[in-house]
């Protein structure tokens, strides 16, 4: 079910998850004239000082609101994370759950809050530019399988429409990175992490048992790199790591950043940005470094990193898993301009959230 704007009046409104996405739909809901009545969150006792009603699931001042409620998933929960989320709520009582995806968009003046989900640019207009249409059926001929070809044209499709519920589900967040259900074999002998958040993806490299033996990780926000710094010690891998608080680019530069409100959430590139960050490229800060092996997930600068680690990538092809969620273009430019550096790779992808977000492309020679 695709809800309306005109539905959305007919409901006592719940959101699950208070936090920056969950504030920022309320104002959109605000803004359409919706009215929200309330918030789940288990931050609850802490979040009553700024918010009204705001209650943890189990509270029983909850129990009023249960039978005439809709609640809305604001948060961008993974496939398996959902379920779970979606089986609580069940069990404490509420019946019409509705995610992110299942609003229809095009009903609601809502692009500032699209903005904030998808990041980049997501102006449908520039799928009609004959150039475009060229490219993305030159990206159709990379992959092999009908089943990456369709989700391709559903993805597109989807942002033509404005249309999100259409992508089929994805694989469960946890196998992100992980390559699985490609017939390639990861090489982590020289582990290069851009994006590296808290070390999320080494632990998840760690937890599947698979050994990493040099680990390089970028990431600008220095509290998250004293806590790669602790997942790099509390595990038998890596062999050796080095961990560099900037970002990457196709030079050396400065850019906008804003920070989430808590300091440790996904943050993006913004030009307006209160935050300034240090960015490099790849092929200068590591030269004479040959990476078997690199993930980017940097919010949008997937394009130009990529321009700045090409000398690294000819020489050496190492695999390449690479997010091209950030901008719509991205689907199609980045495996085109991957394929421009080197022609003997062999290209996969992969979708692990809801709405195409969390899509990687990966490369394997």
């Amino acid at each position: 079910m695709r809800l309306k704007r005109t539905h959305l009046r007919d409901f006592q409104i719940f959101f699950y998850g208070a936090g920056n996405l969950g504030k920022k739909l309320f104002r959109c809901f605000e803004d359409n004239g919706i009215a929200v009545d309330g918030f789940i969150d288990c931050r609850a006792h802490r979040l009553r000082k700024e918010m009204p009603n705001v209650f943890r699931l189990e509270d029983a001042e909850l129990n009023r609101y249960v039978e005439n409620s809709v609640v809305f998933l604001t948060g961008l929960f993974g496939r398996v994370q959902e379920e779970v989320i979606r089986e609580d709520l069940a069990k404490r009582g509420f019946h019409d759950i509705f995610s992110l995806r299942e609003i229809e968009w095009k009903s609601l003046e809502a692009q500032d809050f699209l903005k904030n989900l998808f990041i980049g640019n997501f102006d449908s207009v520039q799928l009609d530019g004959i150039h475009a249409r060229n490219q993305i059926q030159e990206i159709l001929r990379l992959f092999s399988t009908r089943e990456e070809q369709e989700y391709i044209r559903t993805y597109i499709k989807a942002h033509r429409l404005g249309e999100y519920d259409i992508f089929p589900d994805p694989c469960p967040m946890e196998e992100q990175y992980l390559a699985k259900n490609i017939e390639e074999s990861l090489n982590l002998q020289c582990f290069v992490d851009a994006g590296a958040y808290d070390g999320d993806v080494l632990r998840r490299f760690q937890e599947n048992g698979l050994n990493v033996g040099t680990y390089i990780a970028f990431e600008p926000q220095g509290e998250l790199c004293h806590r790669i710094s602790d997942t790099v010690s509390s595990g038998i891998s890596p062999e050796r790591a080095m961990i560099f608080p900037c970002g990457l680019s196709n030079r050396w530069e400065t850019i906008g950043f804003s920070v989430s409100s808590d300091g440790m959430s996904a943050s993006k590139v913004d030009s307006e940005g209160d935050e300034r960050i240090q960015c490099v490229p790849l092929d200068e800060v590591l030269s004479g470094v040959s990476p078997t092996l690199i993930k980017m997930d940097i919010e949008g600068m997937e394009l130009k990193a990529l321009q700045g680690a090409a000398n690294t990538i000819r020489r050496y092809h190492p695999q390449l898993a690479i997010c091209v969620y950030h901008e719509l273009s991205h689907i199609w430019e980045i495996p085109l301009y991957i394929k421009s550096l080197y022609d003997g790779y062999r290209f996969h992808i992969h979708n692990y959230q809801y709405m195409g977000l969390e899509t990687v492309v990966y490369a394997f020679s």
